[in-house]
């Protein structure tokens, strides 16, 4: 009996782009090992999710959740770099410390805006903080935004927490 035909792999990029989209970008990432032709699904994806927690394991010594972040952060500006001309919907960034690593950020923010997202997601919570354990008075900017994010007309939400959102209307 001959091989079996991969009729996923000869679609082309927009139309699979299309049916991953619904998937979360860790779904879309995980379906990479699924076929060689896919390694590159998770760079047409329109919804796009760095999440800290993917690679960094706070359990862990401070030298090898610092190794760890470095890694993460690693992948982001590959990601970045290599998907520069790509549209992007959504955008979501989960990381911690966001004072070490605001150059970063700021290229993160710069390639939302210039790939026309409209879903801008920035979480710099820690994930060792319990909730109610400190007061909101307490609380300082770890980041501030670039003005051109607030200037941009393109963008429909600007979700700067996983509790407070920013709409197109208040911003």
């Amino acid at each position: 009996m001959g091989g079996s035909i991969d009729r996923f792999s000869s679609l082309p990029n927009s139309l699979l782009s299309t049916i991953f989209s619904p998937l979360s970008f860790k779904e879309v990432a995980r379906t990479c090992i699924l076929s060689k032709n896919w390694v590159n699904i998770s760079k047409v994806t329109p919804n796009i999710e760095f999440h800290e927690l993917f690679f960094v394991k706070f359990d862990q010594s401070p030298e090898i959740v610092d190794a760890q972040r470095i890694a993460f952060l690693d992948f982001m500006e590959k990601w970045i770099k290599d998907c520069a001309e790509n549209v992007i919907n959504k955008l979501s960034l989960t990381i911690s410390v966001p004072e070490m690593f605001k150059l970063v950020i700021d290229q993160f923010v710069a390639s939302a805006v210039r790939n026309g997202v409209k879903y801008l997601e920035l979480d710099f919570t820690h994930p060792t903080w319990i909730k109610d354990s400190f007061s909101h008075d307490q609380l300082v900017a770890l980041f501030d935004l670039p003005s051109y994010v607030y200037d941009y007309s393109e963008l429909q939400s600007l979700n700067t927490t996983r509790k407070s959102k920013i709409s197109k209307g208040n911003l």
